[in-house]
Formats: C-alpha cells, structure tokens, sequence
C-alpha cells in the first residue's frame, strides 16, 4: 500500500511540474478546406468509433473507458511523459483508468452513455488497440481529449515503447501524439513541435484523407456494421494466429487448386476462427461447456472450412457438386461428398446444430429456409458473395436506390425473417469485399408455433416459382419446381474454346470497322524513316457488337465475357480499356497500368518470346508494323 501512495505521489509531481521543459507546443503540419463544424465533428465521431481502421498493424480497438471532466483542462501544461507512464497492462478496466486519470491531476467522472453531444463538456475516452500479430504480448492503450468547446480532439498514447517493442507496434507508437483542430472554415492537423519520431507522411495522407472522406460523407440513417461485433476482437486474434500456424502455413504449400492459396487458405482460416469464436459463446449462453455443435457445409467447395472444423473437435460434413483435388489429402476424419443439393425434404438435417453457407452460391437463399425447416433448434451461419434467387437465377434488383450487395442482404434478411429468425448481422476480417455475414442462433417464435412458420414458407416459396407451380404438389418432395443447380462439371467459359476460324473472322470485322475510322500517326520504319500509319479509331463494346452479325454472335453468347473477353485475349492486337476498344498503338502499348502489373512476368519470359511469334500488324495491317523491326518482340 505504501509502494502504491509512493508511485501516485511521484506520478501526480510530474504531472505538476509544468516548466518550459515539460510543456507540449503544438504545430501545424496539414490544413484542409472545411465548410462547416458539424462535418468536424461527424468525421471526429467517426474515427473515435473507427481508430483501429486508420492505424497500420491494428486489427480491432475497444473502447475501455469513457469519462467527462468536472473541471476545466489545461491542455497546455499536459505532460505526455505522464500518460506513458501509466500500468495497464494486457486487462486494463475503466476503474484502474479512473484512478490513474485522477492521480494525473484530471478532475473526472466516468460515463456509461459514449455519446459526444454536451458542447461544454470535455471528453475523455480511452481505447485498447488490439494489434494484428502473432507474439504481441502487451495491447496498446490511447488516450483521446474531445474538446467542443475549443473544437478540438487530441489522441495520446498511455504507455511508452520498451525494449521488448517489435518494429510493427514501435511504426503504431510512431504517429502518436497528434491533435486535430477546427479553425477558421479548415481542419488542422498537429504534431508535437520537434518531435522527430512522428510520422508525419502517416498524419497527412492517411489520417487526413480518412476524414476528409468521413467529413464530406453523407449522413446515413443506418449504423455500419462493425467488424467481428459478435465475438471478442482479442480472442479472434489469437485463435486467428494459432490456427493460421497450425493449418494455413502447411496447407498453403500443398494447394493443388488453380485458385490463389494466399486467399481462399487464410480466408477460411478466419472464417473458421470466426464460427469457434461464435460457438463457444453459445456454449457459454447455454451453460454447456462440453457442447461441441455438430454442422453441414453446403457447397463446401475446397472443404477447408469442414477440415479445420473437424480436427478442432467439431463433428459435422460437407457437400458438394463436384469434388475438389485438395480432397484427398485430407484425413479422413474429414467428411466430404459429392452431391447435387436440391431444396427438397430429401435435404433436411434434424440432428445437425448448425447449416454453413460459406460462397454458396445458389444455394445462398436457400440456407435459412433448410435450417428452419430442419429443426428448432438448427442454426445458420451465412455469407452471401454472388446473387442468385430460389429458382437458382441471378437475383435482380428490387431498391435502385441501394447498391446490388446492399439490396441482396435486404433481400436474404426478408428470408430469414419469414423463416422466423430472429437475424444478427456482423462483418468479417476476410480477405473479400463480400464480407457481411448473416447469423441465425435465435428464433422469433416458440417451438409449438414452427408449424406456422412452415406454412409462411411454403407461402413464400409459391409466391416465388418462377412457373407459379405450387410447392411439393403431387406428392413432389421439391420445394421448388424451377430450382436450377450447378452444372456438375466446370466448364470453360473464356473463350478459349472457340473455333479458331470464328475468332479469326471476329478479329477481322473488328480491324476493318477501326480502320475505317482512320487516324493516322507518325511511326519510325525499318530504315529509320517517317511514315504515316493509320492508328484506326475508338469504338465501344456496344459499337462493334451492332456491327457483327447476330447468327455470329450466338455462336459465343454463352462464353464468360463474351466479345469483350474475345477482344482481351487478342491484347497484342486490340486495346480494351473502359468498355472500349482500339488498336493496340505506340500510345498505349506501354501503358503504364498493365506494364505494372505483367511487368515481373514479362521481364522472366522476355528472353523465350522475342521473335518467336509472328507479327500480327506486319502481316494484317495495311500499313504494317508500327515499330522497327529491332524494337518489336514480334517476328516481323
């Protein structure tokens, strides 16, 4: 007790001490055009929600604390060397906060209501910043000042680097403090005076263009979803590394898939995170410690997801069109099997706890429906990527005034909603922009009442049959007459599959419609003279295809991309570029974003392709080549 009156005693004297040496001048490294203060502080109550997405190297931030002076701060005569003396460790409460707030001189009460409203209130909250790293062991804690009065809003770190600091948490420690200002119609932007440490370039083009951003956005009457808001930002991060260790860093080197290991490894790593995390707090609401949920994957493509969840003690299945060749190096604990899913009786899985819909693609409507009809006591986790409706069509968009994602999610919300489903919405840390997932663990009615929800979904069912056929009539155990699965082999839609003698007619009618719109260049010939070269004009997809006979046409309609895909794939002829199309000219032929990003490739097998091709313009162009023959890789 004595050591604990000591250390407040010398933390409270340094917070006193208040020379020259100790006081914090401010400068102004940013300004920016800001019309009023109201898109200040909406862009301010943003970041205070939203810290850790600005931050390099966080993953999550929660809020610990949050308090409102009684008394009025001298922000001037603030000691930062005090705030990094504070000891809160890995589980710092809002009690512990408290006290070392006060013993700072900070005459403070706590608050339960986050809200920033009271414009002669000055605020303090504190955020624990969850850094996404495997070995991390101590989280960081910053301090934020909202100050309405003097429209201001200063963040601070509430501990300092120490010697155990890796370089990733020292570049977090490095932007920090930094204070944002509102003055004269402009958004200020500060850092300490001769800080050195301070990333400057971090405050002015991430930090600054996050609130612009925020700032100049219009106000939405819905709440975004914040990220992993069902289960704890930390256990997610370190079940993520242990499992990511244990399966995705093996697993990754043994992908015998065409798809991206890096992406679809890690993502289900994540996702299966996501859902341990999910089930042990329904074990936890339950009172059922031991209750390891049993599960079905429809349209488990890879099966990772079913593997990690398996040998984590889960015990459960996937199903599948077609099998996948990562399939067979999985153990055989892992159950997986081919199947073509039809929403029907056939499919119901009463003694399952939880359905998984990860990508499922048409299946995607359906999944709630077959949990409902399943049990009460089956579950649904879902994450919806593309859009397909109960017939196994595209969705088509009802709300033109939402985006197509957007107005999907309020389309699969209605389902789960008639499926009596009480729903919870929650974002995911995937690599993927389609990224929202539906949760359905409660239910909007008693059990007794699940015939009445079963009668409302084969009323929704009829509503939508694209052939207005009554569900499961004559005896039929299908819920829907016009469901249309997969085809169970892949096929080739790019192209490439083409009869040579169509692509070569196509590629021949599109050079002939550019040509006849000439234009012509100045171009070097072989012998180092001028020459006049017809370049050909600018058509849009739409253009060409108007001037290409139907009969042609249906020859590859059902081709992935169709003319446009046809028109890519000649990239050493035409240039594509926003629905358009022309020749590929000494104006574009370097263009810069493709250069970038064959750059690597062309530079390995620069060496093998120079000259072994023919030249198509040397050959087909009226005017020929368009480079010397020394300067084209084509063999001229």
């Amino acid at each position: 007790m004595e050591m604990e009156t000591s250390t407040a005693n010398n933390l409270k004297q340094k917070i006193e001490d208040n020379s020259e040496e100790n006081n914090q001048k401010w400068t102004v490294i940013e300004t920016a055009d800001l019309e009023s203060v109201d898109q200040f502080w909406s862009s301010i109550e943003i970041l205070n929600k939203n810290l850790h997405i600005v931050l390099p190297r966080v993953c999550g931030s929660v809020l610990a604390f949050s308090g409102k002076l009684l008394s009025p701060l001298n922000k001037k005569a603030i000691n930062f060397k005090s705030f990094a003396s504070f000891n809160l460790g890995e589980n710092g409460n809002a009690v512990d906060i408290l006290e070392q707030l006060k013993v700072c001189g900070m005459d403070i009460e706590m608050i339960e209501d986050t809200e920033i409203y009271d414009a002669e209130v000055c605020y303090i909250t504190v955020q624990k910043l969850i850094l996404n790293l495997q070995g991390i062991s101590t989280n960081l804690w910053v301090l934020a000042i909202i100050d309405h009065k003097d429209n201001e809003a200063m963040y601070v770190l509430l501990q300092s680097p120490t010697q155990e600091s890796t370089s990733a948490k020292l570049k977090v420690q490095s932007v920090f403090p930094f204070k944002i200002c509102y003055k004269d119609c402009s958004i200020r932007l500060m850092k300490v005076e001769n800080d050195k440490q301070c990333d400057s370039y971090w405050l002015k083009n991430t930090l600054l263009t996050k609130l612009l951003k925020w700032a100049h956005s219009l106000p939405s009457s819905k709440t975004p979803v914040k990220s992993l808001s069902l289960i704890g930002i930390e256990e997610y991060v370190k079940l993520y590394h242990t499992l990511k260790e244990k399966y995705g860093s093996h697993m990754v080197k043994i992908w015998p898939e065409r798809t991206d290991p890096q992406k679809f490894v890690y993502e289900d790593v994540a996702i299966a995170t996501y859902l341990l995390l999910l089930w042990q707090k329904q074990q936890e609401e339950a009172g059922r410690p031991q209750w390891m949920q049993s599960f079905v994957d429809l349209g488990c493509g890879n099966g990772l997801l079913v593997y990690i969840l398996s040998s984590e003690g889960h015990v459960g299945k996937g199903l599948d069109i077609r099998k996948r060749s990562i399939w067979d190096v999985y153990p055989e604990s892992t159950k997986l099997q081919v199947d073509t899913i039809t929403p029907s009786d056939n499919f119901l899985f009463p003694d399952t706890d939880w359905i998984i819909g990860n990508h499922s693609d048409e299946l995607t409507p359906w999944i709630p429906v077959i949990a409902a009809r399943s049990s009460y006591k089956c579950c649904f986790f879902l994450l919806p990527c593309c859009f397909y409706d109960f017939t196994g069509n595209k969705y088509q968009r009802q709300n033109t005034e939402l985006s197509q994602y957007a107005d999907y999610l309020e389309y699969l919300k209605y389902i789960c909603e008639v499926c009596g489903f009480k729903i919870q919405i929650d974002r995911l840390k995937i690599p993927s922009t389609k990224r929202i997932c539906l949760i359905g663990a409660k239910r909007t009615h008693i059990e007794t009442e699940s015939d009445m929800i079963h009668t409302n979904i084969l009323q929704l069912l009829e509503s939508k049959s694209d052939k207005g056929k009554n569900v499961g009539e004559n005896g039929s155990s299908e819920w829907m007459s016009g469901f249309k699965a997969r085809e169970s082999v892949e096929r080739v839609r790019n192209c490439t599959q083409l009869d040579s003698g169509l692509r070569v007619q196509i590629v021949t009618m599109v050079t002939q419609h550019l040509l006849a719109k000439r234009r012509l260049l100045k171009v070097m010939t072989d012998n180092g003279e001028e020459k006049m070269w017809n370049a050909g004009g600018v058509m849009s997809i739409g253009e060409i295809a108007a001037a290409i006979p139907t009969s042609l046409l249906q020859q590859f309609k059902n081709e992935c991309g169709g003319l446009q895909t046809l028109l890519k794939n000649s990239h050493h002829i035409f240039f594509v570029h926003n629905g358009n199309v022309q020749f590929r000219t000494p104006e574009n032929v370097h263009n810069k974003t493709a250069k970038n990003k064959h750059s690597k490739r062309k530079k390995e097998s620069s060496v093998l392709k120079h000259k072994i091709k023919p030249c198509w313009f040397h050959e087909n162009h009226p005017d020929g080549c368009f480079l010397p023959d020394e300067i084209c890789t084509f063999k001229h």
